[in-house]
């Protein structure tokens, strides 16, 4: 990876034990102050402690100063086929989907901070533009409002891309969220010969560094952000985040193919296991006997490449999470049962794969008792009968596309 060779950044607007002082005191009055409506009253600026002092949407911060935007994406209204929601209603399911996604552009400011490892970014004059945050219009539930450090820690000179946002170290919010951003950089008509640097997340798994070099982001140029730091750039070419959180527009999946050799579909049924990772399934055995019985063959994530598998496949099963990210890469004509922990209705994967033109259903699991559960974290399991059910009418989902013209 990439040494940038940057400045340590050492301008202290004031003296350290005051900055000391202010910063045990915003401590507490941080929970007064923590949203962008109150943290415009406080004295100086994030640089000394608190929050960004203000906040605006990027297309109207850069035209008010004469930065460069370019939209790439308009914003649009979006009609989606309904998901099959086997076991509840599917207004869960559809209570996130966006009715219309926002613009999708690329700015490009001077001396902006990057604060990572989730890629907010700050304008020179304290201002928070939240539309590159999974956060996004709901501004007030991005935690930039609870931090009180937010000084420069080094500087970059020359002109750095930011593709680093939340939780982008995960697999599957590096597929919907980060990378896709190489799209607008194409589009708005930027090349890697006008970057310095690309800020990236964590790339140290084979999954992840494999997606950036299909995006042909130059690794002498990488600088992965994994650990908290606030970078300022001389320069920042920033992309928006594609659509709003647990979206996925269109145009990340058509992106994805375009970046990836198309794969012919070989009809087979595929099973995700989640076996060692949370979330896991608890009666995973009588699952993958009824799963037998339809002629699915078990693939365990980590042990496989699956972007290359999943086109591959007429019918995906898994439990929701990373692995299933690779539905980016699937075609149309193939059907995706979802399996949904309680508590984490998210549409990333319906969404997903009602743009590449697949069939999507969900079965939603249970816990195995009345207590509270971490949804993130907490095991479920599916009634093996409905599982069966279902991939009786993922056969028959089959057999309609199919009958398409």
């Amino acid at each position: 990876m990439y040494d940038p060779g940057g400045t340590v950044f050492d301008r202290h607007v004031l003296p350290r034990p005051l900055r000391g002082f202010l910063g045990d005191a915003y401590h507490c009055v941080a929970p007064i102050f923590a949203n962008s409506k109150r943290s415009k009253w406080l004295p100086l600026d994030s640089r000394v402690f608190g929050p960004p002092r203000r906040w605006s949407h990027t297309g109207e911060y850069c035209h008010a100063r004469d930065f460069d935007w370019r939209e790439v994406v308009a914003a649009a209204a979006v009609a989606r086929k309904p998901p099959r929601c086997v076991n509840y209603a599917s207004a869960a399911m559809l209570k996130l989907v966006a009715a219309e996604l926002p613009a999708a552009g690329i700015a490009r400011i001077r001396n902006a901070r990057v604060v990572s490892p989730h890629g907010w970014v700050i304008a020179e004059d304290d201002t928070y533009l939240p539309d590159h945050s999974w956060h996004g219009y709901d501004v007030n539930a991005c935690p930039i409002y609870n931090w009180y450090g937010l000084e420069a820690t080094a500087r970059l000179p020359g002109v750095t891309l930011n593709l680093v946002t939340d939780w982008s170290e995960n697999y599957g919010h590096l597929l919907f969220d980060a990378l896709p951003r190489v799209y607008l950089f194409e589009q708005a008509g930027y090349s890697w010969d006008d970057i310095s640097h690309v800020l990236v997340p964590d790339m140290t798994s084979d999954g992840r560094r494999s997606a950036a070099e299909l995006c042909g982001i130059p690794i002498d140029k990488m600088l992965p952000l994994s650990s908290f730091s606030v970078v300022e750039c001389e320069e920042l070419i920033v992309p928006t985040f594609p659509g709003v959180r647990c979206n996925s527009p269109r145009w990340v999946g058509e992106f994805w193919r375009s970046k990836s050799p198309p794969i012919p579909q070989q009809r087979r049924r595929i099973f995700l296991s989640r076996r060692g990772s949370r979330r896991t399934l608890t009666n995973e055995s009588d699952l993958i006997t009824v799963l037998e019985a339809f002629g699915f063959e078990i693939v365990v994530p980590s042990n496989a490449a699956i972007r290359n598998i999943l086109p591959q496949a007429e019918i995906i099963v898994g439990a929701h999470g990373a692995a299933l990210a690779d539905v980016l890469f699937c075609n149309r004509d193939s059907v995706l049962v979802e399996l949904t922990p309680p508590g984490h209705i998210e549409p990333y994967y319906y969404t997903a794969a009602e743009s590449a033109g697949m069939s999507y259903f969900s079965i939603l699991g249970t816990y195995p008792d009345d207590r509270h559960h971490d949804a993130n974290l907490a095991n479920f399991s599916i009634l093996a009968k409905t599982l069966s059910d279902t991939l009786k009418e993922a056969e028959a989902a089959l057999e309609e596309q199919r009958a398409e013209p």
